[in-house]
């Protein structure tokens, strides 16, 4: 099983919801320069956690058949990573704390697998690709 957190921004080029990190990250820096809420705070440390504890796939992209140019795989957690599953799961409560939609998808098949390590895989959006937000 796989478990991915997503927001409700879409990414075209993957033709599938945006991950929490990216809207996480940029919440962080916004706000330690405009102010630090005890959510943002911690935000930030588990971002930090996760920047020493999760690799960063190098395989992202995949050369679509012609003319429709390059298309993004997108990430999911490994359900044998538990501790990452959790944490990410605090860091979606946070971004609900703060007005950030976050929810959590889980399924046995998360598209053609392009990259993958212990805790997580990147994966090519099929056209059954889970969706939770419209």
């Amino acid at each position: 099983m796989y478990i991915r957190f997503v927001t409700q921004r879409r990414d075209t080029r993957a033709r599938a919801e945006v991950g929490f990190f990216e809207p996480a990250a940029a919440l962080e820096a916004r706000c330690r320069r405009a102010g630090d809420p005890w959510q943002v705070r911690e935000i930030g440390r588990e971002l930090r956690w996760f920047a020493a504890n999760l690799a960063v796939p190098d395989r992202f992209t995949v050369q679509a058949p012609r003319r429709r140019g390059a298309r993004n795989g997108v990430c999911w957690f490994r359900d044998s990573a538990p501790e990452h599953v959790s944490r990410a799961r605090y860091v979606a409560f946070l971004l609900g704390e703060v007005g950030i939609a976050v929810e959590e998808l889980r399924s046995k098949r998360p598209g053609t697998i392009l990259w993958s390590d212990r805790h997580q895989i990147v994966a090519l959006p099929g056209r059954d690709h889970p969706r939770v937000f419209p």
